[in-house]
């Protein structure tokens, strides 16, 4: 079960798909700040690759980066995934667009997000 961040909007999840780096961006909106409290990815089958996941604010201020090794899918035999919660929210900053990477190595990948 998801935690509740501090904010009075509605939850949303939003989904990426890429043969590359697959990229959510929550564009910037006056007064409003983005927060984040679920994160899953995967890498599809077969591709032996490292990538990485950050989550920044207009690409300037990092408020997570973290490597990930897909471990499963060198074998070719299953797609490589993870999920990453944050019971109290990672917070952008006011009226910036926060942005969440996900980069694979040409590996194709899926992000799904969920925000406030």
């Amino acid at each position: 079960m998801l935690g509740t961040p501090e904010t009075t909007r509605k939850g949303t999840w939003t989904h990426a798909t890429s043969a590359d780096t697959s990229t959510i961006t929550l564009a910037a909106t006056t007064g409003v700040t983005h927060v984040i409290d679920f994160i899953h990815w995967s890498y599809a089958q077969g591709k032996a690759t490292k990538g990485g996941l950050k989550i920044t604010n207009s690409g300037s201020t990092t408020h997570f980066d973290i490597d990930l090794e897909q471990t499963i899918a060198t074998q070719g035999a299953a797609n490589s995934h993870g999920s990453l919660p944050f019971p109290n929210g990672i917070y952008g900053n006011v009226g910036e667009a926060l942005e969440v990477v996900l980069e694979d190595n040409d590996s194709v990948s899926k992000l799904n997000v969920h925000s406030y």
